[in-house]
């Protein structure tokens, strides 16, 4: 699921369309859909916080590799839901950090955070618990526009 084919359409710039078949496309994206909004939020939620869950995996096995993909894919999950909540199509993960953290919802010093976190992995089992902690304050943040779906251990 993705929204990024209505976000080319939304933000497209049409260099030739002479029956208008892709302003008639253009025109079904003005308004981000309340079910792609709830869809991509219910998904990508789940996924956060999952992402998270198998990252401590890496912490045991001091294994900076495997936690520091599971930790761009919950991050890469939170741009999502963050493009979703502000109703704004994501195109794809290249600068999305930054323009989620000019958001009007967005946790507070989202990108700072972020970076932070992916500063302190390192080969041990401290750094790595540090860097997915400070995630998991985001995801407890965020969680506030759409309520808790944290997953148990």
């Amino acid at each position: 699921m993705s929204s990024i084919y209505m976000g080319e359409i939304a933000l497209c710039q049409a260099l030739y369309d002479p029956d208008g078949v892709l302003e008639a496309l253009k025109v079904k994206t003005e308004l981000y859909p309340v079910g792609l909004k709830q869809a991509t939020i219910d998904t990508f939620a789940r996924e956060i916080s999952f992402s998270l869950l198998v990252a401590k995996k890496a912490i045991a096995r001091d294994d900076v590799v495997y936690g520091a993909g599971c930790c761009f894919r919950s991050v890469a999950c939170m741009n999502q839901v963050l493009f979703a909540l502000n109703e704004d199509y994501l195109l794809n993960e290249k600068g999305a950090m930054a323009l989620a953290n000019r958001f009007a919802i967005c946790p507070e010093d989202y990108q700072q955070r972020v970076e932070r976190a992916f500063t302190l992995l390192a080969a041990d089992a401290k750094s790595i618990t540090e860097a997915i902690a400070i995630l998991e304050a985001i995801e407890d943040d965020l969680s506030q526009w759409y309520g808790n779906r944290r997953l148990a251990m």
